[in-house]
């Protein structure tokens, strides 16, 4: 117990301290649960204090909800007691948005303090450590796509409508995007590059490149400020893959590449040209991705709306299949560097997953599925330089080009059938993200909607 105390005492007062230097009154206390969805509670900083080692007790049932909020995994019903969310001091930041407030992510335990099997974040962690032993130290930089919308009598339209790539938005829009981009920057989350993606309010924002656990939780700060900032300015800010079916859809995608122990770039070589100047790490990692595009898909894009973005022809993912440079294909390699020698730069795209996904879930599943093509030294397809959404059935069949998932259950049924990603993430994280999942898609399958009475309830 003195040997617990004694090793205690560097967090408690690091924590302590962290606490009085910002001033901190409460602290929200967060975990990602399968639907994506920031759950956990807030706490005043003594309480933060006083169980910071045990953790905040939660129940359970809190992570297995499904997206109405009604049903839950019936093993974590009312009896099943707590476990605990261990928060993370290096994650602890300052809402800047808000007065006084902290958050922090954390680790889920069981009472006796090892790691709860269904917590998201522990995978994650777990895989990444694997990635860095084999491979080496893993960048990922999230790219996503958002809206800001109002919302009328009529429903939700884009807050504005200007060309394509121009800057009128962020003239227009001037005190939203100038509060959003230095909360980000207090968050440490900066934005490096951002664009009118679409130009009906839709934007674009690069996050800088960090490690994967990092990286996905400074990509989840940030669209929790987002969202917060569009409600301050009276807009709405959604991430929702396909708000409008005469609009593009926002997708995510996420930037990788890896860098071995001496420091330098595993993607890039500047060998046979027949490789495309990709390393034998890279294309191995690559043909892990599109062994198992169809699981990352479904933890990518795990909504009903998502698949209504996964159309061909609108630079959105429909084939398991890679290109340089292709925004038509699941992977895209992107080439920074003139001439002969190796790209420093040189990374991948993936770009099979949308703002409605768990990032802790979907990065892992990236690594675990490239660790799995290293490891099989699994070749993948030629790439492809055409646009993969018009190619005919013929060609794609001749290139051994298989289709993605085009709704929701199938994909879930894929996963469900991954071995190799079942067993990295755990039985306990895949059959409770398959859980709810399946419940989101009967319930979608049981609703009926505008459309279908306008087109059958008067005709038939």
């Amino acid at each position: 117990m003195q040997d617990d105390q004694a090793a205690s005492a560097p967090f408690l007062k690091a924590l302590r301290s962290r606490l009085e230097e910002t001033q901190t009154t409460y602290v929200r206390c967060n975990f990602i649960d399968y639907l994506g969805i920031a759950r956990g509670r807030e706490v005043s900083s003594d309480y933060l204090l006083r169980n910071s080692q045990r953790g905040i007790a939660l129940a359970p049932v809190n992570y297995t909800l499904d997206i109405g909020d009604v049903d839950y995994d019936r093993r974590y019903g009312p009896e099943a007691g707590d476990f605990y969310l261990v928060p993370d001091l290096d994650s602890f930041v300052v809402l800047p948005y808000l007065s006084g407030i902290a958050h922090v992510f954390g680790d889920l335990e069981t009472i006796d303090g090892t790691p709860w099997r269904g917590c998201s974040r522990q995978a994650l962690k777990r895989i990444e450590a694997l990635a860095e032993k084999e491979l080496g130290v893993v960048s990922m930089g999230f790219e996503q796509e958002g809206f800001l919308m109002r919302k009328g009598p009529k429903g939700y339209r884009p807050a504005s409508d200007f060309k394509h790539h121009t800057f009128e938005f962020f003239d227009v829009h001037q005190a939203f995007m100038t509060e959003l981009l230095a909360v980000l920057q207090q968050l440490g989350t900066p934005v490096d590059k951002m664009s009118l993606e679409d130009g009906h309010g839709e934007i674009e924002l690069n996050t800088t490149a960090s490690t994967p656990l990092v990286a996905s939780e400074q990509y989840f700060r940030l669209k929790q400020a987002f969202r917060f900032i569009a409600r301050k300015h009276g807009f709405v800010g959604s991430f929702m893959p396909k708000p409008f079916d005469d609009i593009a859809g926002a997708g995510l995608h996420l930037h990788l590449s890896i860098r071995d122990s001496s420091g330098i770039q595993a993607f890039a070589d500047s060998g046979s040209p027949d490789h495309h100047g990709l390393s034998e790490t890279a294309r191995h990692f690559i043909g892990g991705l599109l062994r198992h595009a169809e699981a990352l898909v479904a933890l990518g894009c795990p909504t009903v709306n998502s698949y209504k973005r996964l159309r061909p022809g609108v630079f959105a993912p429909t084939h398991a299949a890679f290109g340089i440079g292709n925004r038509s294909a699941m992977v895209r390699v992107i080439r920074n560097a003139a001439g002969t020698g190796p790209d420093p730069n040189q990374h991948i795209e993936v770009r099979t997953a949308d703002g409605t996904c768990n990032p802790h879930l979907f990065a892992a599943a990236v690594l675990a599925a490239g660790l799995d093509g290293v490891r099989l030294r699994t070749e993948p397809t030629a790439p492809i330089g055409d646009d993969l959404g018009l190619m005919t059935e013929d060609a794609l069949a001749a290139a051994e080009i298989r289709g993605l998932p085009s709704n929701l259950g199938e994909a879930l049924g894929a996963l469900d059938k991954d071995l190799e990603i079942r067993a990295a993430l755990g039985d306990e994280v895949v059959d409770g993200f398959l859980r709810v999942k399946r419940i989101e898609w009967s319930k979608y399958n049981a609703h009926v909607s505008d459309w279908e009475h306008l087109h059958y309830a008067e005709f038939f």
